[in-house]
């Protein structure tokens, strides 16, 4: 009896000493106030971002359905905050800068607020266009959490997430800005190849990216459509989250060697895929008009044009002329064309061609001797025309700056790797 006795005192003592300890810890955790503990929180933010000394990389996006942005921020201890941008809402789409106050409030936990107009920051939240909603973007964002090389923020209204990485201190700003507004248009432009990817046996699509918001498909009998906001990288893209299809998850692409496709960094067997032989891509596609670039053309072939334009404007009073390649619906067939204004009234002549893909990058130019009218009078009529059709009529390998994107394409002749000539999309 005594012995149990003894042993409920002593389960007894422990139980009050554990209790005693757990008010202890209680006590160190909310020794301060909500007031103190907001505070400290503010300062501590205010200092991870002002000891930046070469700022900050901002990844905006104005909401979760827009596309990303790359700005740069720098917060100065003096409340003041410089931002750069390079993109199609500064003015003329060049580099800008300018600057603004800034503050790090109270509401309901740590806000940064960007407190005066900035015209690159505010430009996403200003009501006035599209239809009196604006792009929906926000100027003030809750700080999640902060490391001394990343914070991590959403937009107070509209929630987007926003992310800030620490810019080194060797890199000048507006070379940095303009080098990522160059490699976004190497990746994209109106007239890139749609990109493609497969997962299993199923096909996706991914088109639209110059928007920053690709239009995606699965394709087949259970075809859906949804759209996949992002932002470009120094090296390639990331969604805007990570999304999931068909089980694999996906966020982050690079640029691969190649320069014709996007690899997933959390998948590497999966590529979004853009034109991998460049002749399969230019002979498939029935829409384009290619023009001929004048800087773009060897000895030979840029006397032939010279000549070629000149006899036009001396022939017919001409205001000026061109030439370039596309496909012809009505005459099934591709063609050389050769047009001119005069006012507002254009002529133009047409000569066809056969163009056949031959092996990978590898075509070959033949004149099939027929045309419209005015093409027919422009053979026997403009100086050396017919010259030049003899010398495109050839085999050539083409290439380009990135298969992802081909914004110029060049012919090199393969027997003569001295004559060639280059076509860019209209």
């Amino acid at each position: 009896m005594k012995m149990s006795k003894h042993i409920t005192y002593i389960v007894l003592f422990i139980w009050l000493g554990f209790l005693s300890a757990c008010r202890n810890e209680e006590a160190d955790i909310f020794s301060a106030s909500p007031a103190e503990r907001l505070n400290k929180a503010i300062g501590d933010y205010q200092t991870v971002l002002t000891n930046a000394e070469n700022g900050w990389e901002m990844d905006y996006f104005a909401n979760e359905n827009s596309p990303g942005y790359t700005l740069l921020v720098k917060f100065n201890k003096s409340g003041n905050a410089v931002l750069a941008a390079r993109n199609e809402l500064t003015t003329n789409g060049a580099y800008e800068q300018d600057s603004c106050l800034f503050d790090i409030i109270g509401d309901n936990g740590p806000v940064l607020t960007f407190n005066t107009f900035s015209k690159i920051l505010h430009v996403f939240s200003n009501p006035e266009n599209p239809d009196g909603y604006g792009l929906e973007g926000d100027y003030e964002f809750v700080i999640v959490k902060a490391h001394p090389d990343t914070v991590w923020m959403r937009g107070k209204k509209y929630g987007a997430e926003i992310l800030l990485r620490k810019m080194p201190l060797s890199v000048q700003w507006q070379q940095f800005v303009n080098d990522r507004s160059e490699f976004k248009s190497l990746l994209f432009s109106e007239k890139a190849p749609v990109l493609t990817m497969k997962i299993d046996k199923t096909n996706y699509t991914f088109s639209s990216g110059y928007s920053g918001v690709f239009s995606a498909k699965r394709t087949g009998a259970n075809a859906v459509a949804f759209d996949v906001p992002f932002i470009v990288t120094q090296d390639g893209i990331r969604f805007y989250q990570e999304i999931e299809i068909d089980g694999v998850k996906l966020r982050t692409f690079k640029l691969n060697e190649a320069k014709n496709g996007l690899v997933s960094v959390e998948s590497p067997v999966y590529t979004l895929s853009g034109a991998d032989d460049l002749a399969t891509f230019f002979t498939g596609d029935a829409n384009t008009v290619w023009d001929f670039i004048p800087s773009g053309f060897s000895v030979g072939l840029n006397q032939h044009y010279q000549t070629i334009i000149q006899s036009v404007q001396t022939l017919y009073g001409a205001d000026n002329a061109s030439l370039s390649l596309k496909y012809n619906t009505i005459r099934r067939s591709f063609v050389l064309s050769l047009s001119y204004t005069i006012g507002t009234t254009i002529t133009e002549g047409l000569l066809d061609l056969n163009v056949n893909a031959s092996n990978k990058d590898m075509l070959t130019i033949s004149y099939k001797g027929v045309g419209n009218v005015n093409g027919l009078q422009f053979y026997n009529e403009v100086e050396e025309l017919d010259d030049f059709i003899s010398a495109i009529s050839s085999a050539f390998t083409l290439s380009t700056a990135a298969k992802i994107n081909p914004q110029q394409i060049k012919f090199t002749k393969t027997t003569n790797q001295q004559v060639y000539f280059a076509i860019r999309p209209r």
